[in-house]
């Protein structure tokens, strides 16, 4: 809201995309891995997963519905 409020001024800038915006998102991110952490079923020792962890790494989308490939027709390990 700052950025079209006060569009030219420079600690907007500054605080909000550069620090502020930021921050809030790696709060988030850990406050959904921290609450889902105890309680989570998966697990990394299927083998077809780390190609599809690969092409994440290097590709998103593309690993992501590698892995749903995995998940649907891989044998459970």
């Amino acid at each position: 809201m700052l950025l079209v409020l006060l569009p030219r001024k420079r600690w907007v800038y500054e605080v909000v995309a550069g620090r502020g915006v930021p921050a809030l998102m790696a709060v988030t991110y850990v406050g959904i891995i921290a609450a889902n952490w105890i309680g989570s079923e998966g697990g990394f020792s299927h083998a077809w997963v780390v190609p599809c962890l690969v092409l994440t790494f290097l590709f998103g989308p593309a690993g992501w519905l590698s892995y749903l490939v995995v998940r649907r027709f891989g044998t459970p390990s």
